[in-house]
């Protein structure tokens, strides 16, 4: 659809690299679950919460950024696009590990710093904060 309007391919890729809309955390009862009964981790700048679900495999996330901290729409869209790259490019280990304990995975992270960070600092968070999850996961549910 998007190379029928533009001989660009960057726009057709990106929809290939990009996040499903299953993968999207949207459903206000959801959210509400997620933040009132998941557990939390902490990487700076990230704050992580999760809950374990009943769909095999599966991984929804929500990214969120307060306009207290980042008062620009860009940059809040920026660091929810850094959030949303990291977990991307980090999400393979977790996706296998999930599938093998038969259970899925919804992640909220919030972004508690009040400055721009690097990708590499962004990158280094989200992998910090997904090995804890996975020692978490293991530890609540023993491989068979």
């Amino acid at each position: 659809m998007c190379q029928a309007y533009f001989q660009d391919v960057s726009c057709f890729t990106m929809k290939l690299h990009g996040l499903k809309k299953t993968e999207r955390l949207n459903k206000d009862v959801e959210i509400k679950h997620l933040f009132s009964t998941g557990k939390h981790h902490f990487a700076y700048p990230i704050l992580a919460f999760y809950v374990a679900t009943e769909q095999v495999g599966e991984v929804a996330i929500l990214c969120s950024v307060a306009k207290k901290r980042f008062k620009h729409a860009v940059d809040r869209n920026r660091v929810k696009r850094l959030m949303r790259e990291t977990f991307r490019l980090n999400r393979t280990k977790l996706t296998q590990t999930l599938a093998e304990q038969q259970i899925g995975l919804h992640l909220a992270f919030v972004m508690s710093g009040n400055r721009m960070i690097s990708f590499e600092k962004m990158n280094h968070a989200m992998q910090t904060i997904l090995d804890e999850v996975l020692k978490d996961l293991q530890h609540e549910r023993p491989q068979q």
